[in-house]
C-alpha cells in the first residue's frame, strides 16, 4: 500500500514540473490543456483576473511576454498524497510590461513556494506565494527604502 502512495505522488511531483519545466519555461502552452483541470481553483494572488484553467494559462503568458528568457527552477519538490509542495527560484529579464508596469530591461531573481491538488493527473487546485516585494525593488519600481506618506 505505501507503494502504491508513493508510486502516486511522484507521479503527481512529475505532473507539476512537467507545468514548470515544459509549460512555462518553454512556453508550450497546449500541454497545460492536459495538465490543468479546465476548472482549476487558483487561490493565489496575481494580476491578471478569472478563473479556471485559461486565466491560468494567461498568468502563464503574461509572465513569458513581459520576461521572455523566464526560467524556473525547481529547488525542492515535496509530495504527499494528492498535494505538490515546490519551492522554486524564477530568473528572467523583464522586456515586455507586467500588470501595470512598463518593460524596466532589468534581471530578476524571484523565489516562491506553490502548492498543487493533482487528481486524475491534472492540477484542479493551485497555490502560490512569491516575493513580490523583492521583485519590484528589483524592477526598481519600489525602493528598498522607500517609507509610507505621512499620514
Amino acid at each position: 500500500m505505501d507503494n502504491q502512495r508513493s508510486d502516486a505522488a511522484d507521479a503527481n511531483l512529475a505532473i507539476v514540473r512537467r507545468v514548470y519545466e515544459e509549460g512555462l519555461n518553454q512556453g508550450n502552452f497546449s500541454l497545460l490543456d492536459q495538465l490543468i483541470d479546465e476548472k482549476i481553483e487558483d487561490h493565489s494572488l496575481y494580476p491578471v483576473r478569472g478563473s479556471g484553467r485559461g486565466a491560468f494559462v494567461e498568468r502563464f503568458r503574461s509572465v513569458r511576454s513581459a520576461f521572455p528568457d523566464a526560467n524556473m527552477t525547481i529547488e525542492d519538490g515535496v509530495a504527499t498524497g494528492d498535494k505538490v509542495v515546490c519551492r522554486w527560484i524564477l530568473r528572467g529579464t523583464n522586456t515586455g510590461p507586467f500588470a501595470s508596469i512598463p518593460a524596466t530591461g532589468r534581471h530578476v531573481v524571484i523565489t516562491g513556494i506553490n502548492i498543487s491538488r493533482v487528481e486524475g493527473g491534472r492540477i484542479v487546485e493551485h497555490w502560490a506565494s512569491f516575493d513580490h516585494l523583492g521583485m519590484l525593488q528589483q524592477l526598481g519600481v519600489m525602493s528598498p527604502y522607500q517609507q509610507r506618506p505621512s499620514q
